[in-house]
């Protein structure tokens, strides 16, 4: 069984998108504090600065909604979904990158490794938790229908007499409740 496409679902992996990022910058910091690996420093110098997260959150949103992460038709089929959400946050973290090298060269960049790590990390676990969810308490996936087809609200219907027809509009079904004598 599906559901019509939600805007409320869309709004959803957006802010939640925007929120595994930021956690993904947390978690990267706390993992470069704590694993053994590149230079030894105080703590204080692998905190990153509030600008960069102000900048990561923009650079997000602007790369996920250009990419059409949160399209319909993509959204039907979830491992589309997942491919697109992944790269799409691949291509957000390489132009962070890019923003980050000409503005803040203080991040070190084995922490900007664990951020992208983390975060793919995160998409693919909410993306199968956001599934299981649908799939339990039975809305299943949102389907397009409805969403982008331009017919208002009004489904167009197949003639059964007439299989390679095609589709035909609303004007057949006036027909459709003759009695055959």
């Amino acid at each position: 069984m599906t559901r019509q496409f939600s805007l409320r679902l869309v709004l959803f992996l957006l802010c939640s998108d925007l929120a595994l990022m930021v956690t993904a910058l947390l978690l990267a910091t706390g993992a470069r504090m704590t694993l053994p690996f590149g230079k030894v420093a105080p703590p204080s110098v692998w905190t990153i600065p509030w600008p960069v997260y102000a900048l990561g959150l923009i650079v997000w949103l602007v790369v996920f909604v250009t990419l059409d992460v949160y399209h319909p038709r993509v959204l039907t089929q979830p491992g589309l979904e997942l491919l697109r959400a992944l790269g799409a946050a691949l291509f957000a973290w390489m132009i962070l990158a890019g923003v980050l090298y000409f503005s803040f060269r203080d991040v070190s960049r084995l922490q900007y490794v664990y951020f992208l790590l983390i975060c793919q990390a995160l998409i693919v676990l909410h993306r199968l938790l956001v599934w299981q969810v649908l799939r339990r308490w039975g809305a299943g996936r949102p389907s397009a229908a409805g969403a982008d087809r331009g017919y208002g609200g009004h489904r167009p219907r197949h003639c059964p007499r007439h299989r390679g027809a095609g589709m035909v509009g609303a004007g057949a079904r006036r027909f459709r409740g003759r009695s055959r004598r």
